[in-house]
């Protein structure tokens, strides 16, 4: 069943195949993102709009994350989908509105990291992992990431 209308606020698994394979991942200008998607009501379901295929959307997480936060605004009529920013400006073509800061790449290179696939190699001995040291790793996981934090800040502009 394609259209629910109000019976069901989630798409089923027939409507979710339906939208990958109408939209083939996210919708949202100038987004490749083909494998974590989430379906989004148009109208959203609080304001009654139905769960049928003409007011479902693909969205990665970040730009669902964006309609619903930022406020940006969607319409989709006749399969196009339109796109507004919170200040009503139209977007189109492939620009990608994601302000969250430079992206892991930049911000290894800015530190002079190389970072290959030998970077994660696991020097784990095979013994069982106990409580002591899950809590040791995320000790240390947030002191390094407090650290890089720091250390990005320094070196990137302002």
């Amino acid at each position: 069943m394609l259209d629910l209308g109000r019976t069901q606020r989630l798409p089923n698994r027939a409507q979710r195949r339906a939208l990958m394979a109408r939209d083939g991942g996210c919708r949202f200008p100038g987004c490749t993102e083909r494998r974590y998607v989430e379906a989004h009501h148009v109208v959203h379901w609080t304001n009654g709009g139905p769960t049928d295929l003409v007011n479902l959307v693909l969205l990665c997480w970040a730009h669902h994350r964006s309609v619903h936060e930022v406020g940006h605004t969607l319409a989709l009529a006749d399969g196009a989908l339109s796109v507004w920013r919170p200040d009503g400006t139209p977007l189109e073509g492939d620009a990608v509105v994601i302000p969250d800061g430079p992206g892991v790449v930049e911000q290894n290179e800015a530190l002079g990291l190389k970072i290959t696939p030998e970077s994660v190699a696991s020097k784990w001995d095979g013994r069982a992992v106990s409580y002591a040291d899950y809590s040791d790793a995320v000790e240390g996981l947030l002191w390094l990431e407090d650290r890089h934090r720091r250390e990005v800040e320094a070196v990137l502009p302002r």
